[in-house]
C-alpha cells in the first residue's frame, strides 16, 4: 500500500468565517472596552491556526513512530473546494478523508466532507 518512494502529506482545512455585525450593533459595543471585530476575527483565526499546527505536528509524530515520514499543509477555505483545488495543484494520487464527527443524520444531510 505505502512504498518508500511515496510521500504522505497530511492536510487540515479550516473554514474561518469572520464574525460580521450590522453597523448599529458595532456602534453599541464601541466605548465599552471591547475589542474591535477585526481584532476578534484575527485572534480567532490565529487561534484556529495555532491549534491546527499543534494537531498536525502530533499526527506527523505518530507517523514517524510508525516509520513513515510525513509533512503537513494547513489552509483556510471551504473544505470541499480547497481539497479539490489542492488535488489539481499538487497532483496527488490519493486522498484519504477523515470524518467530521457527524452522526448518521448529519452525514445524510451534509455529506461526508
Amino acid at each position: 500500500f505505502f512504498r518508500a518512494s511515496d510521500e504522505l502529506v497530511l492536510i487540515h482545512v479550516y473554514d474561518h468565517k469572520p464574525i460580521d455585525l450590522p453597523e448599529p450593533e458595532i456602534k453599541k459595543l464601541k466605548g465599552f472596552g471591547y475589542a474591535s471585530l477585526e481584532e476578534i476575527n484575527e485572534g480567532t483565526r490565529k487561534l484556529k491556526e495555532c491549534k491546527a499546527n499543534e494537531m498536525m505536528k502530533e499526527y506527523v509524530n505518530m507517523c514517524l513512530k510508525k516509520g513513515i515520514e510525513a509533512d503537513y499543509v494547513i489552509t483556510n477555505g471551504n473544505v470541499k473546494t480547497t481539497l479539490c483545488d489542492l488535488a489539481k495543484k499538487e497532483n496527488f494520487d490519493m486522498f484519504i478523508v477523515g470524518s467530521r464527527g457527524l452522526g448518521m443524520a448529519g452525514r445524510c444531510f451534509l455529506g461526508s466532507v
